[in-house]
């Protein structure tokens, strides 16, 4: 991703997986999703101009993907 503020290190925004070009996924494992985690999702989304972003928790006892949505985006 490009550097989003002065100062930023080059490469240190990444995004886990991009899908056909079309979705992010980001993958975690903690035990709860913060909102640090739903920010980040949308900075990805605003970045790449993408519509939407699935932001999944592996460590909990049941998968429960969360869908981000970016209405700004063009595509």
């Amino acid at each position: 991703l490009p550097v989003s503020f002065k100062g930023e290190t080059k490469g240190r925004n990444k995004v886990d997986f991009l899908v056909e070009d079309k979705i992010i996924l980001e993958i975690k494992a903690k035990r709860i999703i913060s909102r640090e985690d739903y920010y980040q999702a949308r900075r990805y989304l605003s970045a790449l101009n993408k519509k939407m972003c699935l932001l999944i928790n592996f460590r909990g006892e049941y998968i429960k993907p969360k869908r981000v949505l970016n209405s700004q985006a063009s595509e």
